[in-house]
């Protein structure tokens, strides 16, 4: 039996890749949930086929299904009827907004249509039979929590966990739970309270996002979920990890397609990011004196890892300080122009 008093928007994010996509609404369209739960595909201006094949796909689930297009180039999206709301959405975004603003272009079209909860899934994950319905079902037995993520095990093998949420640390890093670890050492039942939720799987109430705003747009790719929990931090929210439920993440995916150079920049973005980020959230003396034994932490794994020569190490170090010292937010343009600079 369908609750349709708690209502809940599904958010998952496209950018050139259907497959991916097509598997989580397919592992999506196999789950029995109790709960009324609306699922808005939000392509990210795709410049592949990703439209056809998720108009086709969606289609056959329901051929009521709605597209909806923004009214303008900053992407708003003009608030749908409510006795029309169906239980597939494919929002086009138009462009490559990144994760942050791309998912709180959709997030603000939840809040407008009363969902209760939002849930923002990566495209490269998928639900095993039940879990979603075992989370959503978890969250109506602990009232005083508004904040949730799912046990995030690999996609294969499927029996160690990525995380399970995390810590935050002062040092500006955070401690995943379960980290490579196998399920069975972890419980089947109950939650358990964290301060580090990741973008991958975030079930949030709304009544969160109306306090606190949507997702920062301060960083194109990445850093969004860390400033998400430092916000919730500061303000003594609850947030947890459901120990009865889980999903799937295809972790190697993105990984795999790093190589070489390009570990570098994504090295250069995560760090940008981090030290962008905690500028916000250190006092200035701190913050001065965090900042170059963050960095030189980073550079000393990194040449561990065989990704950064010796030769390289100081000009990378200064590098990567001076830009850092400039920015306040790390934008498409820089994101690009760090990845250029690494892939020639």
């Amino acid at each position: 039996m369908t609750d349709l008093s708690t209502s809940v928007a599904l958010i998952v994010l496209n950018w050139n890749n259907p497959s991916d996509t097509l598997l989580f609404l397919e592992s999506f369209k196999k789950q029995k949930t109790n709960f009324k739960v609306t699922c808005f595909v939000a392509d990210n201006g795709s410049d592949d086929d990703s439209i056809l094949q998720i108009s086709q796909y969606l289609s056959g689930c329901n051929p009521d299904f709605k597209t909806i297009i923004p009214e303008d180039k900053t992407g708003f999206y003009s608030l749908p009827e409510k006795s029309e709301i169906q239980p597939y959405y494919l929002c086009l975004n138009g462009e490559n907004f990144g994760f942050a603003k791309g998912n709180n272009l959709i997030i603000k079209l939840a809040i407008e249509m009363n969902f209760d909860w939002i849930f923002l899934v990566n495209n490269d994950t998928i639900f095993p039979d039940g879990q979603l319905n075992s989370l959503l079902k978890y969250t109506q037995k602990i009232d005083q929590i508004k904040i949730w993520t799912p046990v995030i095990t690999y996609y294969e093998p499927a029996n160690l966990i990525w995380n399970a949420g995390g810590y935050l640390n002062r040092l500006g890093n955070k401690n995943y739970i379960g980290y490579k670890k196998h399920r069975s050492l972890y419980p089947s039942e109950g939650h358990q309270l964290i301060t580090f939720v990741t973008g991958c799987a975030l079930l949030v109430h709304n009544t969160i996002w109306k306090k606190y705003g949507l997702l920062t747009e301060k960083f194109f790719f990445g850093e969004e979920d860390f400033y998400f929990s430092k916000l919730m931090e500061k303000n003594k929210e609850k947030l947890a990890v459901c120990w009865e439920s889980e999903i799937r993440h295809k972790v190697s995916v993105s990984i795999n397609n790093l190589a070489g150079k390009s570990i570098l920049a994504m090295a250069v973005n995560h760090d940008l990011n981090r030290i962008v980020d905690m500028k916000h959230w250190m006092s200035k003396p701190l913050f001065y004196f965090w900042k170059p034994f963050y960095l030189l932490e980073s550079c000393f794994r990194l040449f561990i890892s065989g990704y950064l020569p010796l030769s390289s190490f100081l000009t990378f170090y200064l590098n990567v300080f001076t830009l850092s010292s400039k920015l306040k937010k790390v934008t498409r343009d820089d994101f690009l122009a760090i990845r250029a600079g690494f892939l020639k």
